[in-house]
């Protein structure tokens, strides 16, 4: 499979949920975008630097190995960014101004501490600003990761062969190559802080079935909960 860099790619991810309305985003300005991009990287107007996954490649027989899911592209944070000087206590506070700001999907923002920037020896953060309906579709990452909420929230998840809807404030730990994805399934914004132990941002977004339902539909009685 070859991509148009400018356009095949560019849309990959964003197009998982293209056909969800949703209303209320924060607007916020991401950090990169097209006129950012360097060396024949694709760089998308959503903030995201996307690189190809294609079938017999080390990463996609990685993924093949770990779960029956299609890989479609890899997304990063493009690498032009300067090294603090360390030399200050300033240094190591990282302000809201100071995180690279990626708008995956529509109703979603995140602000990414991505450990390289920042002096971390192995450890990236990131924080969602997640509208209602929106979230993000299946994806692995590398390394295991941890979902942290603080509020009463209701949040459906996918974490390997399992759905289900959890009620906040929670904790989850997500092992490395384990397809997952979240929606806020609650009415008002949804934060979430995730956790990383490396020092890379990476995401790599999947084939998700039956996408729209995921966010839309209202959780039933019968869908599996875990309450408080």
């Amino acid at each position: 499979m070859k991509l148009g860099k400018n356009n095949l790619l560019a849309m990959t991810a964003f197009s998982l949920m293209s056909s969800l309305a949703i209303a209320g985003s924060k607007g916020l300005e991401v950090t990169y975008g097209p006129e950012d991009a360097l060396d024949g990287d694709v760089v998308t107007e959503t903030g995201q630097l996307f690189k190809e996954i294609l079938p017999g490649r080390e990463i996609y027989n990685l993924h093949e190995a770990n779960h029956d899911y299609t890989p479609i592209v890899r997304s990063l944070l493009p690498p032009y960014y300067d090294l603090p000087d360390e030399n200050d206590i300033e240094d190591s506070v990282i302000t809201q101004s100071e995180m690279a700001i990626i708008n995956p999907v529509p109703g979603e923002y995140v602000r990414i501490t991505e450990g390289k920037r920042h002096g971390f020896s192995e450890m990236t953060i990131a924080m969602t600003s997640t509208e209602p309906g929106s979230g993000a579709p299946l994806h692995t990452h590398d390394v295991e990761v941890s979902h942290t909420v603080n509020t009463r929230q209701l949040v459906r998840y996918i974490i390997g062969d399992e759905r289900f809807v959890v009620r906040g404030p929670f904790v989850i730990n997500i092992p490395a190559l384990t397809p997952h994805a979240f929606a806020n399934v609650s009415n008002k914004t949804l934060a979430i802080v995730l956790s990383f132990p490396t020092n890379d941002w990476q995401v790599d977004f999947l084939d998700h079935p039956n996408v729209e339902e995921f966010f839309t539909a209202p959780v039933t009685k019968d869908e599996r909960k875990i309450r408080n």
